[in-house]
């Protein structure tokens, strides 16, 4: 048994140095045949109980480049946007209907709302000025009961307000315009003046009198809703020209080549 087991041993020993014999002598007849080739290195076994030694680390990735901030356009409204903010405001006023007369603080308020729409009005004051202020005779008579019934007789005739506020510059105006407004027809009197040939001779004996010059020609004020969105629109569009326009952005480059 002992000397079986020698033997074992012996012919193992004898083996390995053969096995080792021939590859190196494979390597070398390798060599000689491809002189300047690189040899293969023999492969390593990595042994699972031994710690290996950790992988480098990667270098860690450039930050993206952040995008540039592009300032955002001032909001700029469409008319009808502004337009929809003066007929609602309007809409809320006591007892007003459409084409009813209008003073400075009816309107003030507009410019405010269009103020929050992205829209200052430049010539604020200039329009406001030539609306009726509220301590005059024509406001004051047309705000009364009586005055509202014979104010929505004549905002349908042509340059009827136009008519009654020259008529309150007169001399006799507040005793004119008391008749006028409480009495049962007055406002045929300005239909008279505005429509018919006979009331066109009135008004320019009229314009004679002090304070009357050109009874018959319209004063270029602002009475009425509509009038008052169409010079909204006069200014508006002169605001609009100036008016920033947010720029287009810029198509890339193709990066495509050419054939």
């Amino acid at each position: 048994m002992r000397l079986f087991k020698g033997i074992s041993r012996r012919w193992r020993s004898s083996y390995a140095l053969c096995a080792g014999r021939t590859a190196a002598a494979a390597l070398i007849a390798a060599a000689i045949a491809a002189p300047g080739a690189a040899v293969a290195e023999p492969l390593t076994i990595l042994n699972p109980n031994v710690a290996q030694p950790a992988a480098p680390a990667r270098p860690a990735a450039a930050p993206a480049a952040k995008k540039a901030k592009q300032t955002p356009a001032e909001p700029w409204p469409k008319f009808a946007e502004v337009e929809k903010a003066a007929e609602k405001h309007f809409s809320t006023l006591k007892k007003y209907r459409k084409g009813d007369l209008l003073s400075q603080t009816d309107v003030a308020p507009v410019f405010d709302q269009l103020e929050k729409l992205g829209w200052k009005v430049a010539d604020r004051a200039e329009i406001l000025k030539l609306v009726p202020g509220d301590r005059e005779l024509m406001v004051r008579m047309l705000r009364t009961d009586d005055g509202r019934v014979f104010m929505r007789d004549i905002q349908r005739l042509p340059g009827g307000y136009d008519r009654v506020d020259h008529l309150s510059r007169l001399s006799d105006a507040e005793t004119l315009l008391w008749r006028l407004t409480t009495g049962p027809d007055g406002y045929k009197m300005i239909d008279y003046m505005t429509t018919t040939p006979y009331g066109e001779t009135m008004g320019n004996m009229v314009s004679q009198a002090p304070n009357g010059r050109g009874f018959n020609q319209p004063t270029g004020r602002i009475y009425t809703e509509p009038q008052f969105i169409a010079r909204l629109k006069k200014s508006y569009d002169e605001a609009d020209k100036s008016h920033a326009k947010p720029a287009k952005a810029a198509m890339p480059n193709s990066t495509r080549r050419k054939p």
